[in-house]
């Protein structure tokens, strides 16, 4: 009998030569000129007097990402108009000074795109704590050998990996009869999933994570740093649970907004109303839908098989300690999956050499 362990968090691991993981937009927006601008002077050094010289701005400045994707936009126009037939290097660096201007809510920590390395994201590993990278996603049977595996970019749900890791590990010939996770699998859709496949759901529930209630598109709930993240990149500031617990109807869970932010926002159409005093965003806790599952955590059963869950921290640790997987060592979404894929061979090898020596007879 075979029993598929889900991670009760994911590796998290930061983006090759990405420099401060908590690298802001200001900082991306201003890599990304200076490499560009680098390049192109190196080549074709006398055109650097016709390039536009680069803003002197500060951090503190209110104005200052403005100022200077205006500028990385003034730049990579420039660069076109004087070089119609770049190559190489140049249009490397240029293609990327494109992406961030043609796209403003990468400059964000939900999704920042890095001058450096474009697949790289923020991700939060606590409300004050981010990284700047990759996540890898595992799933392992308790002997600890690992049956699938994902590597996202940081800004990834945890959650929405669970199908892609089961469907791997069955794929693998392993058979799934129990999952034990934490609360970020703890979905309607997964706990749905796994009733559908007879599967035991040794994951604690969290309400916020539950899908129930109308939900605004683009609106996004990170359960490590517990806060909403809006589709252009900002976080809610506070919380508040509206409706009475004792009446047995449905409670939200009310996040705010920081409104002065919301009335400059590109994106406030049809989001912000003019003129209104706040911008919230609202989930249901629909408890009711999950009563056979807040019942079975109450178990003797629960309690008892979820005490196995700390192993999947200690497979992580030991895949960051020993093996590299504390920091991506190339470039882009997928060599990072190439890092991950070798890393978790060899991890699984290992183990397996060493589950075998356990069974073997001692010979005198």
């Amino acid at each position: 009998m075979h029993r598929k362990r889900l991670g009760e968090k994911p590796n998290h691991y930061h983006g090759c030569d990405s420099g401060n993981p908590k690298q802001r937009p200001l900082d991306v927006l201003r890599d990304a000129a200076k490499r560009l601008f680098r390049v192109v002077t190196k080549r074709h050094p006398k055109l650097e007097k016709k390039l536009p010289m680069l803003p002197r701005v500060k951090s503190e400045q209110t104005d200052a990402e403005p100022i200077m994707l205006a500028y990385l936009a003034l730049l990579g126009e420039t660069v076109e108009e004087l070089l119609p037939d770049h190559e190489g290097a140049v249009s490397e660096k240029l293609g990327i000074a494109k992406q961030i201007v043609e796209d403003e809510r990468l400059l964000s920590h939900k999704g920042i795109l890095s001058a450096i390395d474009p697949d790289a994201r923020f991700g939060w590993k606590s409300n004050s704590k981010s990284f700047f990278g990759y996540k890898e996603h595992i799933a392992m049977t308790e002997e600890e050998i690992i049956t699938a595996l994902v590597v996202t970019p940081g800004s990834t749900d945890d959650g929405k990996q669970l199908p892609v890791l089961l469907e791997q590990t069955t794929a693998n010939g392993v058979s799934v009869n129990e999952i034990m996770a934490d609360k970020a699998y703890s979905s309607k859709g997964n706990l749905a999933k796994m009733k559908t496949e007879n599967i035991s759901p040794m994951v604690p529930l969290h309400p916020i994570v539950h899908e129930g209630g109308e939900r605004q598109k683009g609106f996004e709930y990170n359960k490590d740093a517990d806060f909403v993240v809006c589709p252009a990149g900002e976080r809610s500031r506070r919380k508040a649970i509206q409706g009475s617990k004792s009446s047995g109807g449905s409670r939200s869970l009310v996040y705010y907004f920081d409104v002065e932010r919301c009335k400059t926002c590109p994106l406030r159409e049809g989001c912000y109303k003019p003129g209104a005093r706040s911008k919230t965003y609202s989930i249901r806790i629909l408890a009711e839908h999950f009563k056979k599952q807040i019942e079975f955590e109450l178990s003797d059963t629960f309690k008892e098989r979820i005490k196995r869950r700390p192993i999947i921290e200690h497979k992580n640790a030991e895949m960051k300690r020993f093996y590299g997987m504390g920091r991506a060592k190339y470039r882009g979404l997928f060599g990072m999956r190439i890092q991950a894929y070798l890393t978790a061979f060899v991890v699984n090898v290992k183990r397996m050499v060493k589950l075998i020596e356990k069974k073997e007879p001692i010979l005198a």
